[in-house]
């Protein structure tokens, strides 16, 4: 029997770094607790402890951000520069 909960929080992971994914759910601290069944995560602690402590941050940040999804270059163009404002109040 294959089980693919390791695949699916990677993919779960990778959304949370998208800001208009966390405007637009109820991202809590469980979810992000659940990342660390990911292997590399079940090492760091830490890091965790971190994701979690800047949640509230991230989220507030991420509000009411909103984007096309048509045109992948755009919205590349438009996160990045998004995470680069941000990055001095989302895990500074």
């Amino acid at each position: 029997m294959f089980n693919f909960l390791h695949s699916y929080l990677i993919c779960v992971f990778m959304q949370l770094f998208q800001p208009p994914y966390i405007a637009e759910r109820a991202i809590t601290t469980e979810l992000v607790a659940r990342l660390s069944e990911i292997k590399p995560f079940k090492e760091r602690p830490d890091l965790m402890a971190a994701l979690q402590r800047d949640l509230p941050a991230y989220v507030a940040a991420a509000s009411g951000f909103s984007i096309d999804h048509g045109d992948v270059e755009d919205f590349t163009k438009v996160i990045l520069g998004w995470w680069k404002s941000h990055a001095p109040e989302v895990g500074a």
